[in-house]
C-alpha cells in the first residue's frame, strides 16, 4: 500500500512538472485586466480612450492603451497663433498578449499620416483629442480623451 502511495505521490509531482512547463497557445486570448478601465470595440469603429483606459477588440485578439501624452502645443481656441501646434499621444499594442510595442500618434493639421501607424497587419489612426485647450483652463492628464479607430490594412 505505500508503494502505491509513493507511486501516486511521483506521478502527481510528474504531470505538475510537465503541466507547468507545458506552453499555453497564444491563439487563446485572455481578456484585459479588470482593474482597469476596458472599453470593448471593433474593427472599423470610433472609439474613445481616457488616459490608461484600454480598448480590446476580441475578435482579433487585439489590446490598445491611452498611455500618455507626449505633447500638447495645439493653440488655446480663442487665441490666434501663427501655428495650429499639434498634440500627440502614446499608445500601447498588443497582439495575442504579445506586446507589439508603444508608439506616437500625432494631430497636427496639414500631417494626417503622422496620425496614422501601420502594425502587424492592422492599422491605427488618431481622429481627435479631446478636450481641445483654452488659455483659462490648465489640462491635467486624467482629462485628457482620445478618439482612435482600428482597421485591417
Amino acid at each position: 500500500m505505500l508503494k502505491n502511495k509513493k507511486m501516486l505521490g511521483i506521478l502527481i509531482i510528474a504531470v505538475l512538472i510537465v503541466a507547468c512547463n507545458y506552453p499555453i497557445s497564444t491563439s487563446v486570448f485572455s481578456a484585459p485586466d479588470p482593474s482597469k478601465n476596458v472599453i470593448t470595440t471593433n474593427l472599423d469603429r470610433h472609439f474613445q480612450l481616457k488616459m490608461h483606459d484600454i480598448a480590446w477588440i476580441q475578435s482579433e485578439s487585439l489590446k490598445i492603451q491611452f498611455l500618455n501624452i507626449d505633447e500638447d502645443s495645439r493653440c488655446p481656441s480663442e487665441v490666434q497663433c501663427p501655428w495650429n501646434g499639434q498634440v500627440s499621444v502614446i499608445v500601447n499594442i498588443a497582439k495575442a498578449d504579445k506586446n507589439i510595442g508603444d508608439f506616437k500618434l500625432i494631430d497636427k493639421p496639414g500631417s494626417e499620416n503622422q496620425a496614422t501607424i501601420n502594425f502587424d497587419g492592422y492599422s491605427i489612426r488618431l481622429l481627435e483629442v479631446m478636450p481641445y485647450p483654452k488659455t483659462a483652463q490648465r489640462i491635467r492628464l486624467s482629462d485628457y480623451t482620445a478618439i482612435l479607430v482600428v482597421s485591417r490594412k
